[in-house]
Formats: C-alpha cells, structure tokens, sequence
C-alpha cells in the first residue's frame, strides 16, 4: 500500500510541472513592419553618408586645382624672366601633360598672340588677365568666355593677374562688391609685371579713383572755416584762415 503523503508530493509536483510548462513563452522573430522601418533608416544614413563624403571629395579637388594653378603660374613666370615673353603652350614649360584633378588637360591662352575671341572675359565682357588666361575646366568639362555664364560656374579660374584663383561663381559674385576687379583674392596681393613695370588695369586702362576722378574735400571743395567764411582773430590781430586765406580782426585790440 502506498504512503499517502509520498502520494500527495508526487500529484503536487506534477501539477507544478504542467504550470510553468503551461507559461512558457515562445521566442519571436521581428515582423515585417520593423524590418522595414530599420531598412528605411539605414538607408537614409547611408545616404548622408554618400552626400558627405561625395562632397568632401569635390572640396579637397578644388583644393588641388588652385595649387596646381599657382604652380603652373611661377613656371610661366619664370619662363618669361629667362625670354622676355610667356610661351604660346604649357609645352614649352613642361607643363602641357599636366591634368586637372577631373583628368582634363589645364587651359592656357597667351594673351599676346592669342585671337580676343579666346579671351576669358567678365560679366562686362572685359578681360580678367593682362598677360595670360590660365583655368580648369572643372568637374563638368565645359567651360564658357564670360565667367558668369552657365558652363563657367565651376571652373577653377585665374583672374586679376593671380589676385584671385577660385571658382568661377566665386569670381562673379565679387564683381558686385567690387565692379572695378581691384579686389584681392585668394592670390594674396597685387601682382607687378614681371619685367619690371607697373600692372595695366584688368578692364584694359589705368586706374581710376572709385569716384570717377581726382580725390576732393569732402565738402565738394577747397577747406573752408567753418562759420562759413574767413577766420576772425578774437584778439584784434590777423589770423590765417585754415582754408588757406588770412582771418579779419573781430574786436579792437586791448
């Protein structure tokens, strides 16, 4: 016969076992709608990722196209220390292998022997070099004459006779902060021909002053006392007139 407490153990632990057997949860997967969130957002920060990068790439391009300008620049000039004259082609300096970081060869038109109609030009159709034209094409190839057309936007430019080295964009916004192309650029300062002589003016004539003509007062004439007329001396003596004339007595001398 069976111990009747043993019994009881045995029925309880069995109804224990089938409880927690009863409870037991399953594991799950994701469902279709998370994986397609997760999907959406990897897919919009590789997308960042591309547009960040892509951009610092073109940057970094830039970059190395105004370096490759400036140096192709002292070899042109030291070309024209040595024979008094620029060459006609990159060739003659070594240089005409040369591509920019798009894989296009530079472009460089001597100014005096090339035909005007090769002349790069500004917004007013006047020219933005006196001596040579020296640029890239940049990412799309193309180029135009005026720098504020379509196809010059992202052309890397030499202008102002190296005051300026930079997009073309960047070159045509300048000129409506400083129409008369004396502004510096990225070249640093004023460049002097280098035989020696004095700079011609980029527009094709010598500078002017901004206001069209010889510095005045700015009262619009000679100096003038400010009372509107000839100093008198408080003293009673004669005094000079700051605007260049002799004061008149005021009062009798004590």
């Amino acid at each position: 016969m069976r111990n009747p407490s043993r019994f009881l153990l045995e029925i309880r632990t069995l109804s224990h076992g089938s409880h927690f057997e009863n409870r037991r949860v399953e594991p799950k997967g994701f469902t279709l709608l998370e994986l397609l969130i997760v999907v959406a957002i990897m897919g919009t920060l590789a997308s960042i990722a591309i547009s960040v990068y892509s951009g610092t790439i073109q940057k970094a391009r830039i970059v190395k196209a105004i370096a490759d300008i400036k140096n192709i620049s002292v070899s042109l000039d030291n070309f024209y220390q040595d024979n008094q004259a620029y060459p006609d082609t990159l060739e003659q300096v070594g240089l005409g292998g040369l591509r920019d970081p798009w894989g296009n060869p530079y472009q460089y038109v001597n100014l005096a022997t090339a035909p005007q109609q090769q002349w790069r030009r500004d917004r007013n159709n006047k020219p933005i070099n006196t001596f040579y034209d020296l640029y890239s094409n940049g990412p799309d190839g193309d180029s135009q004459k005026q720098v504020n057309g379509a196809k010059s936007r992202d052309d890397i430019i030499r202008a102002w006779d190296g005051r300026f080295i930079g997009q073309g964009k960047a070159l045509d916004e300048l000129w409506d902060n400083d129409p008369q192309g004396q502004g510096k650029g990225q070249g640093g300062g004023q460049e002097k021909d280098p035989g020696g002589g004095q700079e011609k003016d980029p527009g094709g004539g010598q500078g002017k002053d901004p206001g069209g003509g010889q510095g005045k007062d700015p009262g619009g004439g000679q100096g003038k006392d400010p009372g509107g007329g000839q100093g008198k001396d408080p003293g009673g003596g004669q005094e000079k007139d700051p605007g260049g004339g002799q004061g008149k007595g005021k009062g009798k001398g004590g």
